[in-house]
């Protein structure tokens, strides 16, 4: 995976929640787009329900799955 790839899902506005499918079997949601930090070769997720975070290699990203449709009041905010 791409850092370019994760910021361009970032970018979308409406945003739209996705999530991170990792080479060993574990799904990252980002639900919001603030909770998400991407560097060249690394990701900083943070889980804002329970503060839980995740520092991810680039390159243990497998996917980037688009999960939902906005929000209304991300519609309505965009």
């Amino acid at each position: 995976m791409t850092a370019e790839t994760i910021r361009q899902a970032l970018a979308k506005t409406p945003f739209q929640p996705f999530q991170l499918l990792l080479d060993d079997g574990r799904v990252i949601p980002i639900k919001q787009r603030d909770s998400v930090l991407v560097s060249s070769q690394r990701a900083l997720a943070v889980d804002p329900v329970s503060e839980a975070f995740y520092i991810i290699d680039l390159g243990h990203i497998t996917a980037l799955k688009v999960t939902g449709e906005p929000s209304d009041e991300q519609l309505a905010s965009s």
